[in-house]
């Protein structure tokens, strides 16, 4: 639901936060004042599912 609801917004980035990702949270810009960013953690003991990041992670 919540991606569904950040997809519909033309100035929503959304970065998954987990452990088994391939770049580092400092490797993006978050400098633009109109971009709308939302921070998306998984559980603390098992993260995001890896199907649902991995289908995310060029976006």
């Amino acid at each position: 639901m919540f991606i569904g609801i950040t997809e519909t917004q033309t100035n929503a980035q959304v970065y998954l936060i987990e452990t088994y990702g391939t770049r580092n949270y400092t490797q993006f810009d978050y400098s633009d004042p109109n971009q709308q960013i939302y921070f998306l953690f998984g559980r603390e003991t098992t993260g995001l599912p890896q199907a649902f990041a991995q289908a995310r992670a060029e976006q």
